[in-house]
């Protein structure tokens, strides 16, 4: 991440590819979350989300207060996990 920026850079952009691009070249068709850790592109310009850090609950309650209530959201790179640590 660069310091300067915030913004993803070298192979961390293939880890968080939306936010990637929401933070840099696509900021203009961005609308972030209340606190920053959500971000999503404009309804009207393409259906995909992101979170900063998708481990965090916090990003997760932003992207909540981004969307709405009972909007749908769509987001990529997400491997969720079994009890007992399986995939």
């Amino acid at each position: 991440m660069s310091p300067e920026t915030g913004t993803l850079c070298g192979s961390e952009v293939l880890d968080n590819p939306v936010w990637a691009a929401l933070t840099g070249t696509h900021r203009a068709f961005a609308e972030f979350g209340p606190a920053g850790m959500a971000a999503r592109y404009a309804p009207d310009t393409s259906p995909f989300s992101a979170l900063a850090d998708p481990l965090d609950p916090r990003a997760w309650a932003d992207l909540a207060a981004l969307a709405g209530s009972g909007e749908e959201v769509w987001l990529t790179g997400l491997r969720s996990r079994r009890r007992g640590g399986g995939r």
